[in-house]
């Protein structure tokens, strides 16, 4: 063969080899998956051997300018390498070498850069060249002439796809997922299982939202929330950072013990979540949230049938495991711009078609919404800044080294100026929020639909440490709004007993009458919105606060632990040796440290820190190295260096 039909020979060998390594993968694991919906099922039977047809014809290609490369360095000269038979045999062991490869690398679940996984990619290298030497002797020798080869095709694939299928079943357990058990709801006290919506406001602090005090009129959709819902005054989440905070959601751990303590973390399949055990009992479970921090290659898409994040493309949903994971697999998660965060209006575009799809079944939804972290950049209705003259002041700082230097202070039109776009985000969200409610009424589920609005965390504008969050424990960062709606269970009022983000995944269960949990450190308070506490105060609970930032600036502390009461906060930084102490009736500003003086009380949440500290059980996370996409994702969303 010449060097393009050399090349034609090999990607089209490649194509044929894969398609029908990819329709038997699809068979195989719709043979073991539960039932799915005919569209779906067809579907991914077209789209799963055409995309792996793609993947072995581009292998193809590359093997076939191989060959011609060595067919112009060895002449004429005839070689069994270059031979028809050749070209079919590489391309087959290439095939099989690099399947084993991606089942290693993308599935197990030591992540890529571990020793074995290691040890298992050189011996997919090794089983490769073997099987390639194999045939090619064979052909060579004559032992495998072309009426034999279909033979050796139909050995190879029979014996290599038990193989790849169990490399894989740690990722398939995942993916694939218990079938949805309709017959077998689990719910107290109602015909049909409450759905549940989350809505979930990104770095949102509660001294921005009407019903939490603030009188600038921003926030109209959740201030009509609130007149309507339980809430909770005092709510105080485990971390000020995405991810941790959300694993905790989700989980009802402090992020120690879940072990994503930091948003370079991923949660592991041994933690089971809200989703999954909704998914268990029959609930659709879709998640649309809007950050990178938050894509399901970390482990947060667990028990969701559709988690929806910001590089997620359309037919990824739709399609088989082997599919989706060989996507995360080339792609590592590739960063353009655009694709880091989605905006409030993008992600109402997607979780109110998915609502309406499945309005007539319960259904456990969340929406997130990014748009107030920064970089602060609100829509032009709602730039506060531009309104005020400040939209041109300059940043007077010229990289972040500047800004956090010791002792560096902000100009106070460059603070207004921040603080004011910062709060046009929070109000073209809450347009957004608003519309949402306005759908779930106006579909008639509204009395059908326990609706829970909650902060992960807020935003810092004060401590020396302007717009940011994460490596401090103050109020404006670790107290979030919590409010939840359900007409007909739950009588709108306001609770001023302190509660916990650890209790969210508890007390959402136990709202919707969904019986049995998991094993979690966060309390039931559905007694307390339900008003069948008579006693607010006995039931406040002590939380506890940490975080352990990736950022290290000279006047940032790395870790902070801390222990709030309604009452009192006591804040420790283990790296620097200092002790605060902040009176948080009389001092909510936490700006009059009386570590000094309040001896006693100090003395008592030290001890109580000391204790929770020696307890609460800590998660040694088996974390993936991220790659250099993943790293420059984190690094342009501000948490890292």
């Amino acid at each position: 063969m010449d060097a393009s039909s050399s090349v034609l020979f090999a990607a089209s060998t490649g194509a044929r080899w894969a398609a029908l390594f990819g329709f038997l993968e699809w068979t195989v694991l719709h043979l073991m998956a539960p039932p799915r919906p005919t569209g779906w099922l067809f579907g991914t039977l077209i789209a799963s051997p055409l995309i792996h047809a793609g993947v072995g014809a581009l292998f193809g290609v590359l093997l076939g300018c191989v060959l011609a490369l060595l067919r112009r360095f060895t002449g004429d000269r005839p070689s069994v390498l270059t031979s028809r038979g050749g070209v079919w045999a590489l391309t087959l062991a290439g095939l099989v070498g690099f399947y084993w490869i991606f089942a290693v690398n993308a599935l197990h679940p030591s992540g890529p850069l571990a020793p074995t996984a290691l040890a298992l990619d050189a011996v997919a290298l090794a089983a490769a060249l073997v099987l390639a030497f194999v045939i090619v002797c064979a052909i060579g020798r004559g032992l495998l002439r072309p009426g034999r080869q279909r033979w050796a095709i139909a050995a190879v694939l029979v014996l290599w796809l038990p193989i790849y299928l169990v490399a894989a079943r740690p990722a398939m357990k995942r993916a694939i997922g218990p079938p949805p058990r309709r017959a077998e709801l689990s719910h107290a006290g109602s015909v049909r299982p409450a759905n549940l919506l989350l809505i979930i406001i990104d770095t949102t602090r509660s001294d921005c939202l009407g019903c939490y005090g603030s009188t600038d009129g921003l926030t109209p959709a959740i201030d009509r929330l609130a007149e309507e819902s339980v809430l909770f005054e005092q709510c105080v989440t485990p971390e000020p950072l995405t991810r941790p905070a959300f694993c905790t959601m989700l989980t009802g751990l402090y992020p120690r013990t879940h072990g994503v303590d930091t948003n370079t973390k991923i949660l592991g399949e041994a933690f089971e979540t809200l989703a999954e055990l909704l998914r268990e009992r029959g609930y659709r479970t879709g998640a649309f949230v809007s950050t990178d921090v938050l894509n399901g290659f970390y482990g947060t898409d667990q028990g969701f049938e559709v988690y929806v994040s910001p590089v997620e493309p359309w037919w990824y949903l739709r399609s088989d495991f082997a599919i989706r994971r060989m996507y995360r697999s080339l792609t590592r998660r590739h960063v353009v711009e655009r694709y880091l965060e989605m905006s409030a209006e993008r992600v109402n575009g997607k979780v109110l078609p998915w609502i309406r799809r499945h309005a007539d079944e319960p259904f456990f939804a969340i929406a997130h919404y990014y748009d107030p972290h920064a970089p602060y950049a609100p829509p032009a209705p709602f730039d506060l800044a531009a309104r005020e003259g400040l939209a041109d002041v300059p940043a007077p700082y010229a990289n972040e080294e500047e800004r956090f230097a010791p002792g560096y202070d902000m100009p106070d039109d460059f603070v207004r100026k921040q603080w004011l776009r910062y709060q046009g985000e929070i109000a073209s969200m809450d347009g957004r929020i608003g519309e949402l409610l306005n759908e779930i009424d106006g579909m008639g589920i509204a009395d059908d639909t326990v609706v829970v609005l909650v902060a992960d965390h807020g935003e810092s504008f004060e401590h020396e440490y302007y717009f940011a969050h994460g490596s401090r424990l103050y109020d404006p960062l670790v107290h979030v709004p919590l409010m939840i709606r359900s007409p007909g269970r739950l009588a709108p009022r306001r609770v001023s007993a302190q509660v916990r983000l650890i209790d969210l995944c508890p007390t959402l269960l136990a709202l919707i009458g969904a019986e049995g949990g998991p094993a979690c450190q966060g309390e039931d308070f559905s007694g307390l919105a339900r008003g069948t506490v008579c006693d607010e105060s006995a039931a406040d609970r002590i939380a506890f606060c940490q975080t352990d930032f990736e950022i290290v600036w000279p006047v940032v502390p790395k870790e902070q632990i801390a222990v709030r009461t309604p009452a009192w906060k006591y804040i420790e930084s283990p790296t620097t040796g200092r002790v605060e102490l902040y009176d948080l009736a009389a001092d909510p500003a936490e700006v009059d440290d009386r570590a000094a003086q309040e001896v006693a009380v100090r003395d008592e949440l030290e001890s109580l820190l000391r204790e929770w500290d020696a307890t609460t059980e800590s998660t040694d996370v088996s974390v993936e190295s991220l790659t250099s996409q993943q790293t420059e994702a984190l690094r342009a969303l501000g948490y890292l260096r």
